[in-house]
């Protein structure tokens, strides 16, 4: 087991990063999330965050924003949240060069530098947590002793050690407190063991994959074959052009469907829609999908993607695959986001709203909330140099 590196990612040119936050918004930024205020980053921003009640029950929650050095071109969401999330201990990436990796663009070297990008974008967000690279063999020994980490799945098949046709070990893990996050193909789908000679034994759940660890079809309709699956070569296109309004407020950024979870089921089921929406009529007659998807399971969830750094048509996977731009990297910085937010967002309300800030400048923005005794969620972006990720915190009006 190697510990992933928690360094700052070059690659993708200069990182917004938090400035300590003034004092005299400590009382004002919630605690209910349970995870604290955060000092942040290297002074290039200043959040000052404050509330004041409205007419009936809501309440008006302001965020100024303050520039120390250059110009910005940022992008502000308010999102209402359910309940305190219980703070992963830690993130566990599956990367095994024994494990084939069909949507994984690189193999191994590729999610190590997954790892790498998370722990530096939760640094970023002032919520750091270890993250770790684990082969197969390792995985159930670590999820036993670890029941509140994140265990991410990118791109391979899942150990069968805990998950197959027989083994529910992954799905009462999940129940109990731990957080999923399966990334490439439908979810549960693959799964197996290394072989001899270096191959590789699939003992594959296949579509029963999703029933087994959501409890329902997540992707489908039916529990069948998908409806719309091609008849012929080449597949439709199928990336999520419409971003939900959650996507809106939190800036997540991965576009791909193919294998998303159906939105009607998803909303039917108490799931959140994080992503973009395929077209409707997209996949035949099946409910559109979207590309990032979250299934609250007992007292954890699922944080499931519609595919990886490649996609997999479905009807074809794995055969068919469309490369994602920038695939692995907004993987990394929406696992980085969903790990940062300090509860649970919720559908009731999200908003967000574009913000430009000159040089030494400040600027206020204002969102108008329903319920003054709620709390909520706020995730600010920086939008001038194509770094995606600045931070999130929670803010609770005052009940």
């Amino acid at each position: 087991m190697s510990a992933g590196r928690s360094g700052p990612d070059r690659g993708r040119g200069r990182r917004l990063r938090w400035a300590a936050i003034p004092i005299v918004a400590l009382a004002l930024l919630a605690v209910e999330s349970g995870w604290g205020v955060h000092a942040r980053g290297d002074g290039t921003l200043e959040v000052t965050a404050s509330t004041a009640p409205s007419g009936g029950l809501g309440a008006t929650i302001t965020l100024q924003l303050h520039s120390t050095a250059a110009p910005l071109d940022l992008r502000v969401g308010l999102v209402s949240a359910d309940r305190p999330t219980t703070r992963p201990d830690r993130l566990f990436v599956l990367a095994d060069p024994l494990y084939p990796g069909p949507y994984t663009n690189g193999g191994v070297a590729t999610l190590e530098g997954d790892a790498i990008r998370i722990a530096s974008y939760l640094a970023t967000l002032g919520n750091p947590i270890p993250v770790e690279t684990i082969s197969g063999s390792a995985v159930r020994g670590d999820l036993t002793a670890d029941p509140n980490a994140a265990f991410a799945v990118i791109g391979l098949p899942a150990p069968d050690t805990v998950l197959s046709n027989s083994t529910w070990f992954l799905a009462d893990w999940v129940r109990s407190g731990g957080l999923l996050i399966w990334a490439g193909g439908p979810l549960g789908y693959a799964a197996g063991h290394p072989g001899s000679g270096g191959s590789f034994d699939y003992a594959n759940p296949g579509w029963y994959g999703q029933e087994l660890l959501a409890g329902y079809p997540v992707t489908d309709p039916a529990p069948v074959v998908p409806l719309g699956t091609p008849t012929k070569l080449p597949p439709p296109p199928l990336d999520g052009t419409s971003p939900s309004p959650l996507a809106s407020a939190l800036s997540t950024q991965y576009y791909a469907t193919p294998a998303g979870a159906n939105v009607t089921g998803l909303a039917r089921h108490g799931g959140l829609d994080l992503g973009l929406i395929s077209a409707p009529g997209a996949e035949g007659p099946a409910a559109p999908r979207t590309s990032i998807a979250y299934l609250p399971l007992g007292h954890g969830g699922i944080l499931f993607f519609g595919g990886a750094d490649a996609s997999g048509y479905v009807g074809y996977e794995p055969y068919a695959q469309g490369w994602i731009t920038d695939g692995t990297a907004v993987i990394s910085l929406d696992i980085a986001l969903w790990l940062g937010l300090g509860a649970v967002p919720t559908s009731s309300y999200a908003a967000s709203l574009w913000v430009s800030v000159g040089p030494l400048g400040t600027t206020s923005c204002s969102f108008a909330v329903p319920d003054a005794s709620g709390t909520y969620e706020w995730i600010v972006v920086d939008l001038s140099d194509s770094v995606l990720l600045v931070g999130s915190s929670g803010v609770a009006p005052p009940g």
